[in-house]
């Protein structure tokens, strides 16, 4: 009954049939009619005078989007600080993005208009929606961080967010469908220099997603997968022999190195 308890606080309630996160926040962008958007999902909890902090900072940063530290609550009771300190007074979107997604989206406030004339979060991507609308916006303006715990992320299995096979396939789908075959005109605000720092990046975090699914497969049992996403993985950059050599051992039984989570 969470639409009909929505209503009774007075809130205008949408239904639609599930699109998933994609679809769901393409729908909330379009239907929305104030100038910043903040995300609240359900199994979050914004902390005490959240917006009235975030949005001053916010306004105060002039950033397209800013987001805040959070709590991180384990099943088991255990309550975190998450605070990444290398972001503070760090206005490069990219900086906030890769190697992973920093600006999670409980935590987070930006601009409606501009992700709208980037293009606007799409069905197509089910899961790590929130990091593909983020990216969008990577080229509109700065990102801002706000060192203060405003969220509680509440962490249970089976969360879209959960660190899964699932997850680590939908961020390599984003990265090969949409973010590398448009690198250069998605950040043509960026200058060459910095396109191709962050495209090595993101081309790293391409190469670690195929090691991981391929470590996924190897605890699952399946020997041809786990090899299909380990070859796939060294493709990513095919010059670096070093890492060819490491293959090669592992085909072998000879590498002994750490697997790569």
């Amino acid at each position: 009954d969470s639409a009909a308890i929505a209503e009774s606080y007075g809130a205008r309630v949408i239904r639609q049939e599930n699109t998933g996160l994609g679809g769901g926040r393409q729908r909330m962008m379009l239907e929305a009619t104030g100038d910043l958007v903040a995300f609240i999902d359900h199994d979050d909890v914004w902390l005490p005078n959240k917006l009235e902090r975030h949005l001053d900072f916010h306004i105060r940063s002039g950033a397209v989007l800013s987001h805040s530290a959070s709590q991180w609550e384990y099943p088991d009771g255990r309550v975190e600080l998450q605070l990444y300190k290398d972001l503070i007074d760090q206005p490069e979107p990219l900086e906030h993005l890769t190697p992973n997604n920093f600006a999670l989206p409980s935590a987070t406030i930006f601009a409606r208009q501009p992700l709208l004339d980037a293009g606007n979060f799409i069905p197509e991507v089910r899961v790590c929606s929130d990091w593909y609308g983020w990216l969008l916006l990577a080229d509109r303006g700065t990102f801002a961080y706000l060192p203060e715990p405003l969220v509680r992320y509440i962490l249970r299995p089976g969360q879209n967010s959960d660190f899964s096979p699932k997850f680590v396939r939908w961020r390599e789908l984003i990265i090969e469908n949409y973010l590398l075959p448009n690198w250069d005109t998605w950040l043509k605000n960026h200058t060459p220099e910095q396109r191709a720092f962050y495209r090595h990046r993101v081309k790293l975090m391409q190469q670690t997603s195929k090691r991981q699914l391929a470590n996924f497969a190897k605890v699952a049992g399946d020997r041809r997968l786990e090899w299909k996403y380990r070859i796939q993985g060294e493709k990513v950059f095919p010059s670096d022999i070093r890492s060819w050599l490491r293959l090669v051992k592992r085909a072998f039984g000879g590498y002994e190195g750490r697997d790569e989570w």
